[in-house]
């Protein structure tokens, strides 16, 4: 990808999320990188997950506006794999409805963050469907509310086609608390009629759990350890543990 930053805002060619994805979903946590979560997370072992249904790395053209007074907005545009006359398969959005061709999508994506004197703020939402009605159509709502050292998220997601194998209904509620060098952090969410990820087969409702712990050893270097737990449809049951470091300098 390329990028290009100025006080006209951010100009984005290549391989990205939405801008629903990227700008729209607030209300997430996340540890470290996302490899442990809850909701949307770098899941390992074909752990059941809930996740958003526009967030694919797709080839697109991307453009987020200067942020003012906390406010933010983003658009993006991704076409159909066939566009260039070859299949490109792996760079567009399948439409995972009747047929098997790509189809232009796009995505609109606004949110807002602020401080105040005791406590933060931030609320988002998005919209991503295609021109055509058996591609994606859904849209997002979230909030995070941040005070002494807490902070609380709420996400909700809802695929208005049923086109997404990421599911129908998503409900994510997740919680941080930070004390000196120490995050703790976890949530739970719930995705309705989704595709199982372990045959391909649908759909069974998700049940996600995640929990992590944080430690800032040095500047520029902290550990995580945490564990995730799904359980779809009562019938594809995983979990995993991990802790690993983080290095940056």
């Amino acid at each position: 990808w390329g990028r290009v930053r100025g006080s006209f805002g951010e100009v984005m060619i290549g391989s990205n999320d939405t801008a629903g994805d990227n700008y729209g979903d607030v209300g997430i946590i996340y540890g470290p990188g996302a490899r442990i979560a809850y909701y949307d997370g770098f899941a390992v072992n074909q752990l059941p997950q809930g996740g958003s249904g526009d967030g694919i790395d797709a080839l697109g053209i991307h453009y987020a506006t200067p942020n003012f007074s906390g406010f933010t907005a983003a658009a993006s545009y991704h076409p159909s794999q066939t566009t260039d006359g070859s299949r490109d398969t792996g760079y567009g959005f399948a439409s995972e409805g009747p047929g098997s061709a790509t189809k232009d999508m796009y995505s609109l994506a606004a949110n807002y963050r602020g401080d105040f004197e005791s406590f933060g703020l931030a609320v988002g939402g998005d919209y991503t469907s295609g021109k055509d009605s058996d591609v994606l159509q859904l849209w997002s709502l979230g909030a995070e509310v941040s005070f002494s050292g807490f902070t609380v998220g709420f996400h909700y997601e809802r695929d208005e086609n049923g086109k997404s194998a990421a599911g129908e209904d998503d409900y994510a509620l997740g919680l941080e608390y930070k004390t000196g060098p120490w995050t703790f952090g976890g949530g739970y969410s719930r995705t309705t009629n989704a595709g199982f990820q372990n045959n391909g087969k649908c759909c069974g409702d998700i049940d996600s759990f995640g929990g992590w712990f944080v430690y800032n050893i040095s500047p520029g270097v902290r550990g995580t350890a945490g564990l995730e737990y799904g359980n779809q449809d009562g019938r594809s049951a995983r979990y995993d543990a991990k802790a690993f470091l983080d290095i940056r300098f």
